[in-house]
């Protein structure tokens, strides 16, 4: 049967499929563009192709947080321990509507957000959870301070390729990044929750934020300021 609907195919003028090289991603890509012109993908299909694959890494780490800005359905969602490559987590981001939060010093000098730039070599930990294109402008406003950019991902552990989604990342010559943000250090309330965020998921995951999230210097690591105030393991921080 398949023999003689290849020789029609043929004669007709066509090519059969099984004499098309292409690759299964795109033999994929032909099959759920004819299934959607027919009206035929399942609603969840629909819904992740109408989606932008996004990776929170600070205070997106933690589910409430993003709950409190897409919804109460995201702490529901599917969220995925990834890795990505090149780039280096730290505190040096300052949005202008933070106030100090005069936590653990006298001066007003807690007040920076986590970050990710480009550094060769560099990696760190984040969660990889979908949004609807229709919410997105939601998530670009509270991370107007950033540059929403497209980054390979990597899987957790095992550090396998998984595609690309994007984070929110702001470079150097950023205006949110300070010159002397050297003398300034992160806003307690996001160190809570994107450590919290981080150790929710796992032992595992949460040693890898400790060991890959930095101050403003970019040398160093978050938990050797904060050492006597960080619980070993991500319990209630103090």
């Amino acid at each position: 049967m398949g023999e003689e609907r290849d020789r029609l195919i043929r004669r007709l003028g066509g090519k059969p499929l099984s004499e098309e090289r292409i690759s299964d991603a795109e033999l994929m890509a032909k099959r759920m563009d004819h299934y959607r012109r027919e009206q035929r993908l399942p609603h969840e299909i629909e819904a992740l192709r109408d989606s932008v694959l996004v990776v929170g890494y600070g205070t997106l780490l933690s589910r409430a947080s993003v709950a409190r800005t897409l919804g109460g359905g995201m702490e529901g969602q599917l969220f995925t321990p990834v890795v990505v490559r090149d780039f280096k987590r730290l505190f040096n981001l300052r949005p202008d509507h933070y106030t100090a939060s005069m936590k653990h010093s006298r001066d007003p000098v807690e007040v920076l957000a986590a970050n990710a730039q480009p550094s060769p070599g560099s990696s760190f930990n984040g969660l990889a959870f979908r949004v609807a294109r229709e919410e997105l402008a939601a998530l670009d406003e509270r991370e107007r301070w950033y540059d929403r950019v497209r980054v390979p991902l990597l899987s957790f552990p095992g550090e396998q390729p998984l595609g690309e989604a994007h984070i929110y990342s702001a470079g150097e010559g950023s205006p949110w990044v300070p010159a002397d943000g050297r003398a300034l250090l992160p806003r307690w309330e996001d160190v809570v929750l994107a450590r919290g965020g981080a150790y929710e998921v796992g032992e595992e995951f949460g040693r890898m934020f400790d060991r890959t999230t930095y101050l403003a210097d970019g040398k160093t690591l978050l938990v050797e300021r904060y050492r006597e105030h960080l619980p070993p393991q991500g319990e209630d921080a103090t």
